[in-house]
């Protein structure tokens, strides 16, 4: 009984006694203990507890719907099995009258499956007296509160967190409407808290969003602005290169959103992004380029003059941007209306030769006549001609046209992958394209088995075709064919030293993995180049399947190095914590394993510093208990480099889970604080002074 309620205030964070790890290994030991207390106290089980401790509600969710197999599988966000189980559903309620509406989280998919499914919305919870909605509020899953909400769900509870969160807490909700397209929720947000102010921001993104938005909608947000003076507010919102709404209303072609900022949010259309741009160079329409036009009236005078602080002609004109976007509307535009001079080079950049590369014939046949058909051999800067850039993007009709109209076509070097456009530059053009690993895999099966190649040839990596196909494709029946043309299916790569098994896994390829063990790869072969097995790599990929089938059919030992001498503990990804867990249960791995360097995972985590580093430092100390009294070959703990590092959190985590060893000095007789006094880490070394 003591141990089950240290296990229960080890969940709730108030006593994090290392001793209960020592005694029951494993955190799932831990929660089923703990669960175990609960259930004989279940006047400790109230809306407080559920909502403040989430191991704790977990678990109590798990348990209450433990008997109810749809439920259990909508906790664990197994879509498939929660399809495969609707059509024989009959709609049940757990112990506190829940459907799996109220226990359902992010996850839409499931989400709008059981709501299609006929589950009722308004049931309550007898803990909380929550609907499937209010639930949703709390737990700010906006994505079902808008499915919800379409579906008329009842909405109108006084304590609903929609209705009473601070109105910049509101403008998060707000944007992550906009760009997720949750109309539903905006339209409740716009309808019921009017004390809402339209922020800049949202413009900026109502405008980006623009050609998504549903027309009332974001009509309702700009009037809304301009009702609440917002431009007496606030400046134009900038993203982080100086656009602005306008220049992303220019883009979208949006004429009326463009009009709207202008005439009644008082944007200017003179406003310049960091580049420079206005937003008529950002225009993808002829109206929108037409009306912004008309806003400048000395729009030549300025467009000639050079940009403060920029270097002369660095942003890209209207006509360059419409045929970098296919655009033969606005490139018609620009050379009649606007005069643009289209023969003439924009940092080496030519218009014709741009468009090619989009595969728009007509813009090509436009300019053609317009007066490339006198320079059709013309050059950009990199030397690329119009025939040049047609066969590098294999658009077969403008080859045909550049070539019918006498196109010099000396300079070609690509070796396009579409059969029909080398047979066509072998007919019409004297070329004939060089054999490249990916024309070979691009050829069908039949055309594959009829070619005479010869296929232990190798491309400048050292890779023969077998390696190239199993990292960049995937048709397993050309893999089998390959397969057979190979007397040895180990052929290690010179450059990267992979056998074809190897690569399988590294590109996570579990049928090519399967095929080639049946066809009798080596698993048991290494990385030439990396020492790395198949279990340093399966582990790299976070895959599951394939650790356990090494593991247990063909042994490999688990503690297994690379040349680095790291384990797969080293390769294992931040999202993969949890199998960290599962290979320590099940197989045993050695969490305080140390590479050539001396360090364990803990060191690694500290050291590098990634992303999620305070989360897996936390995990490896609390969940499988790795040890912080380990010195790499420099005798350092992982304590030395948090502090050189100045990173408090971790000093707290490793103090919260161990606690400290300031006294123990390094290969150069150095203390962790030494080392923080020689970074000068202040704000650690104040930490460590007020914390004594």
């Amino acid at each position: 009984a003591d141990l089950e309620r240290k296990c229960y205030n080890f969940c709730l964070e108030e006593n994090c006694d290392l001793l209960i790890l020592q005694q029951c290994k494993h955190t799932t030991v831990v929660e089923y203990m703990a669960a175990r207390y609960l259930s004989k106290h279940v006047e400790l089980v109230n809306l407080t507890l559920y909502r403040e401790h989430t191991r704790i509600s977990n678990f109590l969710d798990q348990l209450i719907s433990r008997h109810d197999k749809i439920a259990t599988a909508v906790l664990n966000k197994d879509t498939e099995q929660v399809l495969t189980m609707l059509d024989s559903y009959q709609e049940s309620q757990d112990d506190l009258n829940r459907n799996p509406l109220h226990a359902s989280h992010d996850c839409l998919a499931i989400q709008e499956a059981l709501v299609a499914a006929g589950l009722q919305l308004e049931q309550r919870c007898l803990l909380s007296d929550y609907t499937p909605l209010q639930l949703a509020d709390e737990r700010k899953d906006w994505k079902f509160v808008n499915l919800l909400l379409q579906n008329n769900a009842r909405h109108n509870f006084p304590s609903l967190g929609l209705r009473t969160m601070r109105t910049d807490q509101l403008e998060e909700v707000v944007e992550s409407c906009i760009s997720t397209t949750l109309h539903h929720l905006l339209d409740w947000i716009l309808t019921n808290r009017p004390d809402y102010q339209i922020t800049q921001r949202n413009i900026y993104s109502a405008s980006v969003c623009s050609d998504t938005m549903q027309s009332d909608l974001l009509f309702r947000i700009l009037n809304r602005a301009h009702e609440q003076k917002l431009h007496d507010r606030e400046a134009p919102y900038r993203f982080m290169w100086g656009s602005t709404g306008l220049h992303m209303a220019a883009y979208n072609g949006s004429l009326a959103v463009c009009r709207f900022l202008v005439e009644k949010l008082n944007f200017s259309a003179d406003l310049q992004d960091y580049s420079g741009q206005t937003a008529l160079g950002e225009a993808s329409d002829v109206e929108v380029a037409t009306y912004l036009k008309s806003l400048q009236k000395d729009f030549r005078q300025k467009e000639l003059e050079p940009k403060a602080g920029l270097e002369e002609d660095v942003v890209d004109s209207a006509f360059i941007r419409a045929c970098n976007s296919n655009n033969l509307e606005l490139v018609r535009y620009c050379v009649e209306q606007d005069r643009h001079d289209f023969m003439k080079p924009e940092r080496g950049q030519y218009g014709f030769i741009n468009a090619i590369a989009w595969g728009n014939l007509s813009i090509v046949e436009y300019l053609y006549d317009k007066g490339f058909k006198d320079q059709l051999d013309i050059e950009d800067s990199t030397g690329c001609t119009a025939l040049v850039n047609a066969v590098r993007y294999e658009h077969l009709p403008i080859v045909k046209f550049l070539v019918e109209r006498g196109a010099d076509f000396s300079k070609i070097q690509d070796a396009p992958n579409n059969s029909e456009l080398r047979q066509y530059l072998k007919d019409h053009c004297q070329y004939d394209p060089p054999i490249t690993f990916e024309y070979l895999s691009e050829l069908g099966l039949d055309e594959l088995r009829s070619l005479e190649y010869n296929f232990l040839t190798e491309n400048e990596d050292g890779d023969v075709l077998l390696h190239y196909y199993i990292e960049y494709h995937e048709d397993v029946e050309v893999l089998k064919f390959l397969l057979t043309q190979y007397d040895n299916v180990d052929l290690e790569s010179k450059f990267t030293g992979r056998t074809p098994l190897l690569e399988a896994i590294r590109a996570h390829k579990a049928e090519f993995v399967d095929i080639l063990l049946e066809t009798g790869a080596d698993a048991y072969k290494i990385c030439a180049k990396t020492g790395q097995s198949v279990l340093h790599l399966a582990a790299q990929q976070s895959n599951k399947r394939l650790l356990d089938l090494f593991l247990t059919k063909y042994r490999i030992a688990i503690d297994s190095r690379d040349n680095q001498g790291q384990t797969i503990a080293f390769y294992l990804e931040s999202n993969a914590m949890n199998l960290f867990h599962y290979l320590v249960e099940r197989y045993g791995m050695d969490v305080n394993a140390q590479n050539n360097e001396g360090r364990t995972v803990l060191h690694e985590k500290i050291i590098y510093e990634g992303f999620l580093h305070l989360n897996e430092v936390e995990y490896l100390l609390r969940e499988v208990g790795v040890r912080q009294n380990v010195t790499d070959r420099r005798g350092r703990l992982a304590l030395h480099y948090a502090a050189e590092r100045g990173n408090i959190n971790v000093v707290q985590l490793l103090e919260r889970y161990g606690g400290l060893e300031w006294n123990v000095r390094d290969a150069d007789g150095k203390s962790p604080v030494d080392l923080a006094k020689e970074a000068a880490q202040e704000k650690l070394l104040e930490y460590l002074e007020g914390s004594n």
